[in-house]
């Protein structure tokens, strides 16, 4: 399978798990927008919203490197500035979903 071919698979891919979960939280939304801080807080102590925030953060984060990805690729035309901006890439959406997965594990394990 040629690269662009498994890019774009792995792009549909990342997306597939982000649709039940986008429509899961919406019907969560009144824990999601809630009045004060300790009413999400305990709503992310439960079992299956932390599980389902990682599994959206992990994929969210998967997908939209992959999209950066193909954006860096189609419009950066210095092989040295392209080969430097997906290494960032890579950093920024890794670096920032390990923080917001981070969170999500001191909410539901921490003394919060």
């Amino acid at each position: 399978m040629k690269d662009c071919t498994k890019h774009w698979w792995l792009l549909r891919l990342a997306s597939l798990p982000l649709i039940p979960l986008f429509f899961y939280f919406l019907t969560q939304t009144e824990h999601l927008a809630a009045k004060d801080r300790m009413e999400f807080v305990t709503w992310v102590k439960q079992p299956f919203p932390a599980a389902a925030l990682i599994a959206f953060i992990v994929c969210a984060f998967y997908h939209a490197r992959l999209g950066m990805e193909e954006i860096i690729e189609d419009y950066i035309p210095s092989a040295g500035q392209k080969a430097a901006a997906l290494l960032v890439n890579k950093i920024f959406f890794f670096g920032l979903g390990l923080a917001a997965v981070y969170a999500v594990v001191v909410i539901r394990f921490g003394n919060l």
